[in-house]
């Protein structure tokens, strides 16, 4: 969803309240919620703000030769 001069992976719904979820796919060996840089963080912030939302989730999905893992945090940042 594009927002000012940026964009927001997914805009959901939890009961009533709106959440900003940015998501991250990493395929090599790192931690799928490290991932996101400190300005990548400052900037969905920025968005979310926008947008007058204060929950933040992180969606991490980290994709391997064999299997592939999901971590999913609230209140990220």
């Amino acid at each position: 969803m594009k927002v000012g001069s940026g964009e927001v992976d997914i805009l959901a719904l939890d009961d009533s309240r709106r959440v900003v979820v940015e998501v991250r796919t990493t395929t090599r060996s790192i931690y799928p919620l490290d991932a996101v840089s400190d300005p990548k963080r400052a900037q969905v912030r920025r968005l979310a703000g926008i947008l007058r939302v204060r929950r933040i989730d992180l969606i991490g999905v980290g994709i391997f030769l064999d299997h592939y893992v999901i971590h999913w945090e609230t209140n990220s940042f």
